[in-house]
């Protein structure tokens, strides 16, 4: 029998290298706040005390490229995001451990031929950094809880999440682009058990960051 799938995978390679421009790199740093409602409504109804949303941050690296006659630009990134509220007696902490494609489009400049997201400040840089972001990503994510003489060892599981945001590339030289963004991401349904069983809630992450994008090819 014939298996389609050993010979779409090269044939997915050889497409894209013949439409995508390759080879830029980026380090994010974000501010987040997360939101888990029925995880909040649990601890309310158990210790009086609710500790969503969460400040937490996120510190990220990504590698850049692009299709060649239209401004969608693609950033698969690895992240690694922490969230925590402090009790009295104790504290809730949740790490996420990321993967996630994030794809740029840019809708005041869709035929730039510019090698962007890096690029000198000459022109419209308005027009051709501004850019819409959809963010499909997956994450490891732990849970912990202790509020003494409560503790709930480390629950983890995979959340899907997706996120939409929009940005500003700002080119600094032919070498360096500071990209400010902001973001919010969804996640339907994350199950964290307790001794009590499994409570399932909706997760909401938002927040703003940066982006640092360089290139070693100039």
């Amino acid at each position: 029998m014939v298996r389609p799938a050993k010979f779409l995978l090269p044939l997915l390679l050889i497409i894209l290298s013949s439409q995508l421009l390759f080879g830029q790199f980026g380090v994010k740093a974000s501010y987040l706040s997360m939101n888990a409602r029925a995880w909040g409504d649990y601890y309310k109804g158990e210790l009086g005390e609710n500790p969503y949303p969460q400040a937490g941050w996120n510190f990220g690296i990504d590698y850049w490229f692009r299709l060649k006659h239209i401004r969608v630009e693609f950033l698969p990134e690895a992240s690694y995001g922490k969230h925590e509220y402090l009790f009295d007696q104790g504290w809730v902490r949740s790490n996420f451990y990321s993967l996630t494609l994030n794809v740029n489009l840019y809708p005041f400049d869709l035929a730039g031929d510019c090698d962007c997201p890096t690029w000198s400040k000459d022109g419209d840089f308005f027009s051709k950094g501004f850019f819409i972001q959809v963010s499909p990503g997956l994450s490891w994510l732990t849970n912990k809880f202790t509020k003494k003489p409560v503790s709930i060892d480390n629950d983890e599981g995979f959340a899907f999440f997706i996120g939409a945001g929009v940005g500003l590339d700002i080119g600094l030289s032919d070498v360096f682009t500071i990209t400010p963004l902001a973001r919010i991401s969804y996640a339907p349904a994350v199950e964290w058990w307790d001794p009590t069983g499994g409570i399932r809630s909706s997760i909401v992450l938002t927040g703003v960051g940066v982006r640092f994008g360089f290139t070693l090819d100039k």
